[in-house]
């Protein structure tokens, strides 16, 4: 997989309607509540619909998750974190309460946000593979919001705000780290090769240190040569840019790349194009890079 990425350098309510909701009484119900959330062992998978459109998460493995749909690509781990947070509680946050319900009748529906006008979000829940199960998400309320499980005839009032982790544009989805070892990558990593025009360097491991190879008889520092192979480490990108060329980027001639090499683990390789201003400030300049993997042998 090679993703091409743009590297950073450096109300009114009516008030009828506000007294509607202030005194219409609601059925509190949290201790007996007609529904709970499932306790699930791990949740696998996440897709959420807004409008007709489906974006759809999986979990890839215990550090990774990935978009499947639209796009396939690494999911940024802080958002796809944020949603498992309120459906389980963990993190410190509090665990998804219900602290109030009503039937569904086609008049609530319509007033609490499930009516196709007001953009419910479908949420789908998964575990070992298969759905778990299903909610609609409607209004949001006074730090509340409401929800319609599949099948369910009747909405039920959360303690807590849940849309705004559900509903975002395509980009603040994907995983913005160009460079981020694994601790199982840190284990196992054994050579970095960096190439410049005619000129190569490769290192490799030796137990905590590391030992220029190539070019051979050149005096090295220790130090300088560690803090050069760990300067990508945290890597982030500003934009995405999928919709240009390798020529355009450059990264079909990188001006340079680096190989990270590692023992049974896929290498992975990270190319630097053709540099670009920011359309903002053209004291602040971009370069395109390219990220590609390469299967161990």
């Amino acid at each position: 997989m090679k993703a091409k990425i743009l590297a950073a350098a450096t109300v009114l309510v009516a008030l009828a309607a506000a007294y509607f909701f202030l005194t219409e009484p609601v059925e509190h119900k949290a201790p007996g509540a007609s529904w709970r959330f499932p306790e699930l062992a791990a949740v696998d998978g996440l897709d959420i619909e807004l409008d007709g459109e489906l974006l759809s998460l999986r979990k890839a493995d215990e550090e990774r998750w990935v978009l499947t749909d639209p796009i396939s690509f690494p999911a940024n781990p802080r958002r796809v974190a944020r949603i498992l947070r309120w459906l389980d509680g963990s993190g410190g946050e509090r665990a998804p309460l219900i602290i109030g319900e009503r039937e569904a009748s086609p008049g609530t529906l319509q007033r609490f946000g499930f009516d196709q006008e007001s953009s419910p979000i479908r949420l789908a829940v998964f575990a070992d593979e298969q759905q778990a199960y299903q909610i609609v998400v409607g209004q949001e309320s006074d730090g509340t919001t409401w929800i319609r499980p599949d099948g369910e005839d009747r909405i039920y009032q959360l303690n807590q705000l849940v849309r705004a982790s559900l509903v975002s544009e395509l980009d603040n989805w994907r995983d913005d780290t160009v460079v981020a070892l694994t601790d199982a990558q840190r284990e196992h990593w054994t050579s970095v090769e960096t190439q410049y025009g005619d000129h190569t360097l490769r290192f490799r491991r030796d137990g905590t240190e590391w030992l220029l190879q190539e070019p051979e008889g050149v005096t090295t520092d220790a130090r300088a040569i560690s803090e050069f192979i760990e300067e990508l480490d945290g890597l982030a990108a500003n934009e995405f840019g999928d919709n240009v060329s390798e020529q355009e980027s450059g990264l079909d001639s990188p001006v340079y790349t680096v190989v990270y090499g590692f023992d049974g683990l896929p290498s992975f390789r990270v190319e630097f194009g053709t540099t670009v201003a920011s359309p903002e400030d053209e004291n602040i300049i971009f370069r395109y890079v390219g990220v590609s993997t390469e299967e161990a042998s």
